[in-house]
């Protein structure tokens, strides 16, 4: 057994203990500190995006989280959703990453993600965005990723899956959600949301949106279906 350990300022390691204790149940807690748990450093430059996940890889024994000083409480849930999409073994479909992992949760390279690496990026992204969004309010901005979606102001994009994630009629008092409560909307309602007609890396999947992303590694087996 693992655990989650934080290398930063001592007012900053109080915020994110304080915020994945929000925003994840004590069971989800668990199951990120399986095997090897996660480091977490809060640090950043200038030019450094405000957060990052590194998975368990060669030359990296451990998964890492980064994020900035100054990184909104959004942010933190976003790199710890994907830990857990990855750190999960009971999930499945879109709520799971789609990066191949071995027995020991390490990621895998070569073979067929090789070809869609990129198509994996776009799924992984958005549905982790969709699962923040349901565990998470976003105060104060949201991610960057609502941007990327046409017709629609990122603004709106958010609004739209917040209340449709949530089941809420008003943003502001929208609840939270958390555990199978969050995976369970996810994995109903991704194919409604607005971050799933996103198109995250338009050069390199040959514009495909998020959906045609998803359709594509079903078939190549890199997405299960919920169901299977």
């Amino acid at each position: 057994m693992g655990k989650i350990e934080i290398f930063g300022p001592e007012d900053d390691a109080a915020r994110i203990i304080r915020v994945i204790g929000e925003a994840f149940t004590e069971e989800e807690l668990m199951i990120m500190c399986r095997r090897d748990g996660v480091k977490v450093f809060v640090k950043g430059g200038k030019n450094d995006a405000p957060g990052k996940y590194i998975y368990k890889q060669e030359g990296v024994p451990i998964p890492t989280v980064k994020v900035a000083p100054d990184s909104r409480d959004d942010t933190v849930v976003h790199e710890f959703v994907h830990h857990l999409r990855a750190a999960d073994e009971g999930r499945k479909g879109i709520t799971r990453t789609p990066f191949p992992m071995n027995e020991e949760r390490e990621i895998l390279s070569g073979g067929i993600i090789e070809k869609y690496t990129y198509d994996a990026l776009n799924v992984e992204e958005s549905a982790t965005v969709a699962e923040t969004t349901a565990r998470r309010r976003s105060v104060g901005g949201r991610s960057g990723y609502f941007s990327q979606i046409e017709g629609i102001s990122s603004h709106h994009a958010y609004i739209h899956d917040r209340l449709l994630l949530t089941g809420s009629k008003e943003e502001e008092t929208s609840k939270d959600l958390r555990g199978k409560e969050a995976v369970d909307a996810v994995s109903e309602l991704f194919d409604r949301t607005k971050i799933s007609e996103a198109r995250i890396f338009p050069e390199e999947t040959n514009d495909r949106t998020v959906k045609e992303s998803v359709k594509l590694l079903e078939k190549e087996g890199l997405i299960k279906r919920q169901k299977e």
